[in-house]
């Protein structure tokens, strides 16, 4: 499993290349991690097992699972 990058609190980014329903280009904050430990929830999010996924709330209180290769600490990270 990976560890996560990110904790609770974390303000983070979502890349520019991320589907535009995961609203990418904005920041958020981190309010939850999910370890992908199943192929049900890989397939679920589109991650290898051993991933993880990122809850993000946004400023509107809108969260978002996000999976982690859409999710940087620097908004110029993979922009």
């Amino acid at each position: 499993m990976d560890d996560p990058q990110f904790t609770w609190g974390d303000t983070v980014w979502v890349t520019v290349d991320a589907p535009v329903e995961l609203r990418p280009g904005e920041f958020g904050d981190v309010v939850a991690i999910t370890s992908v430990d199943s192929p049900a929830l890989s397939a679920l999010y589109g991650v290898p097992v051993g991933g993880l996924v990122y809850m993000v709330e946004f400023g509107n209180g809108e969260a978002l699972e996000i999976p982690s290769p859409w999710v940087v600490a620097d908004p110029v990270e993979r922009s």
